[in-house]
């Protein structure tokens, strides 16, 4: 080998190493920038972990809440339920109580008056 062939071997191993440092150091760039990137989304996700945390217990607060309510309107219901039917009961019994008599003293008055007039026209 010549001298010549050995620097133009010697400048090809030096362009190649080059070419790796340049690649070494753009992929060491890559990676912090991208080592960041990781940073910054796991101080998202830790972020959003303690705000969701204390609004989900306090979304079952508001369901415990909302559950007693509903129980206690299922409470107002049935007495209301039980006031619907007395009133009714109560009902039944007053037309029972005042409509019967009424119809026969009604009835006995228009008989009473049939009477009246047949009286007076055969007078």
């Amino acid at each position: 080998m010549t001298l010549a062939a050995l620097k133009a071997g010697s400048v090809a191993v030096i362009i190649v190493a080059g070419f790796f440092a340049l690649v070494s150091a753009v992929l060491a760039v890559v990676l912090a920038n991208l080592f960041r990137v990781v940073s910054g989304l796991n101080e998202l996700v830790d972020g959003i972990r303690e705000e969701t945390v204390p609004l989900i217990g306090e979304l079952g607060n508001t369901v415990r809440g909302v559950n007693k309510e509903i129980d206690r309107l299922d409470g107002v219901m049935a007495g209301v339920q039980g006031i619907v039917g007395g009133v009714e009961s109560i009902t039944k019994t007053v037309q029972a109580t005042v409509t019967n008599p009424l119809v026969k003293g009604l009835a006995f008055f228009m008989g009473a008056k049939r009477a009246a007039r047949k009286i007076k026209d055969k007078d």
